[in-house]
């Protein structure tokens, strides 16, 4: 038996530390210039931060030779049997057909030479190799399809018998028990009024629907009846403008307030106008809403009398 080979060291402080660890030494000058401008390996020098720059010993399974992946992809095989006239190509009447004899063969006449009868020969030799060529395909072809029709087949057979197996014993002991009584008590029985409240959720969707409708037809003819004081040129707009940014503005309105505020007080606020709309809050004593309250009225019974819609003034 040959003696052992030495192990190297795997760590890389202990191989530093071994004589197998060493600068690469700069290789002396040489006296014959080369004509070639690119450095052989023996005047190449490893810088510092190149991992060649001490030589650390491998272990025997990292030098083992890896080949490199061949690129590129296998062709898609042939159907030779295809679905339409496929099983045709195993009769003997193909294969007679794909492989006819000379006519010299047909009438039976011998060869005239050494040369025909070797290409006779071979003839035969190659009418055989197809037909078992053939033949073998066949069967292999079946072969494979029978066996995925099994697998199939057992496939379906064994998940029918996991969902329509009972329900194994583990599972029934270990399942809580419910009395009938509180089963009948806890399940949902249908609303016998549930017909009825669907008509009436009908109606009111309904009735919703055409106060919707009828807000909207309102709020189109109040927009139709103040589109006649809408400024739509720039001349309109000049002459509001002149209006409302004059000095006296506000003393003619028989108040001396010299600006909006003194005259109009404060804007409303967010939580007083949210208290408006829901009637609730503090806004329910307030004389201004019930002065507009009461301008609201006459204009709904200004609306019945004249037969059209009017727009209440904002001053």
């Amino acid at each position: 038996m040959p003696p052992s080979l030495p192990r190297p060291a795997l760590t890389g402080l202990e191989a530093a530390l071994t004589n197998a660890c060493r600068l690469t030494p700069t290789p002396p000058r040489q006296l014959v210039r080369s004509l070639s401008t690119t450095p052989s390996p023996l005047q190449q020098s490893f810088p510092p931060d190149s991992p060649k720059f001490i030589t650390i010993p491998e272990p025997p399974q990292s030098s083992e030779v890896k080949h490199p992946p061949v690129k590129g992809h296998l062709p898609t095989p042939r159907n030779i049997f295809p679905t339409r006239g496929g099983n045709l190509k195993a009769k003997a009447a193909f294969i007679k057909a794909a492989t006819p004899l000379s006519k010299a063969e047909q009438l039976g006449l011998p060869p005239k030479s050494e040369a025909e009868a070797a290409h006779r020969k071979a003839a035969a030799i190659r009418r055989k190799n197809l037909e078992e060529g053939i033949r073998g395909l066949r069967s292999r072809k079946k072969l494979h399809q029978d066996k995925i029709l099994a697998r199939s087949q057992y496939k379906a057979e064994f998940n029918n018998a996991r969902a329509n197996a009972p329900e194994r014993a583990d599972e029934a002991l270990t399942r809580s028990t419910v009395k009938q009584s509180t089963a009948k008590q806890v399940q949902v029985k249908p609303d016998p009024y549930r017909f009825n409240n669907a008509v009436m959720a009908r109606k009111k969707t309904e009735r919703l629907a055409a106060q919707k409708s009828e807000a909207r037809r309102d709020a189109l003819a109040q927009l139709y009846v103040a589109a006649q004081t809408f400024i739509v040129t720039e001349k309109q707009l000049e002459e509001r403008v002149e209006e409302l940014f004059k000095e006296d503005t506000f003393n003619k309105m028989g108040n001396a307030s010299s600006n909006m505020w003194e005259l109009s007080g404060a804007p409303i606020s967010v939580g007083a106008r949210q208290a408006q709309i829901s009637g609730m809050g503090a806004g329910l004593s307030d004389p201004t809403k019930a002065a507009t309250q009461a301008a609201v009225r006459r204009k709904l019974v200004a609306e019945e009398l004249s037969g059209g819609k009017l727009v209440i003034d904002a001053q």
